[in-house]
């Protein structure tokens, strides 16, 4: 399946510590401590430990209060997770060809980005005939004995995209969630009760409602991120 490209080539670094929820601060060979844009808005708790070893992009421009972002992590067993939760909905558009099959979306196609409903912003559009279909990414980067878990942190506004979803169901449209696995080493995916029940039953009520739920585990490596395969649910 089509891969997202990181740009520019990463940089291995040292995490030190989160200042806040965007902002990290990291350890490079070349360039030593620097602050790093954490482009996700979540905990990160099991990832982002002291000394772990992470992998960051310089993007260096004026206005910018950071040199970098930080992109990889590398995993306690291996590998990597991206915690870029910016990239969902561009993984998904590169590879829909390839996930239309595997999703039961035969002759759907993307038709914009970032389409209004409600209250509520999606990520795609998709259109086939006069149907449409709204479709919300949601990044994963949380694991736990090889189950995927969404979210690590609670989310009033993922709740509001559910109840949004579910809406346009009951209006007539179809509407689906996938939740983007950013590492290679989960085996299913599960909504994760402990941390927001809220936007769990949220989530449930929306299936009931008919919005479809999908999940895909990606592939990552140095040069990029890609959907990789489906994962089981356990709803």
């Amino acid at each position: 399946m089509g891969k997202v490209f990181f740009e520019p080539l990463l940089r291995e670094a040292r995490f030190l510590r989160r200042i806040n929820r965007f902002a990290a601060l990291v350890e490079t060979p070349l360039f030593g401590k620097q602050q790093a844009h954490v482009p996700n808005s979540g905990r990160l708790s099991e990832l982002l430990m002291p000394e772990a070893r992470v992998w960051v992009a310089e993007k260096r421009a004026q206005g910018r209060k950071t040199g970098f972002d930080l992109t990889l992590v590398e995993l306690e067993r291996g590998g990597w997770a991206c915690v870029d939760a910016r990239l969902p909905g561009k993984i998904l558009e590169n590879t829909w060809e390839a996930v239309k099959r595997d999703a039961t979306f035969e002759g759907w196609g993307i038709i914009g980005r970032e389409p209004s409903y409600g209250k509520g912003r999606f990520d795609l559009l998709l259109k086939k005939g006069a149907e449409q279909c709204f479709v919300e990414t949601k990044s994963v980067t949380l694991a736990e004995k090889r189950t995927a878990l969404f979210p690590d942190a609670p989310t009033a506004r993922g709740r509001r995209h559910m109840e949004e979803l579910a809406k346009a169901c009951r209006e007539g449209c179809r509407a689906a969630v996938f939740f983007i696995v950013q590492r290679g080493d989960a085996e299913c995916f599960a909504p994760h009760d402990r941390m927001d029940a809220l936007f769990v039953k949220a989530l449930r009520l929306a299936c009931r409602d008919g919005v479809e739920i999908y999940s895909f585990l990606c592939s990552v490596d140095f040069a990029g991120i890609a959907l990789d395969h489906s994962l089981p649910l356990k709803l």
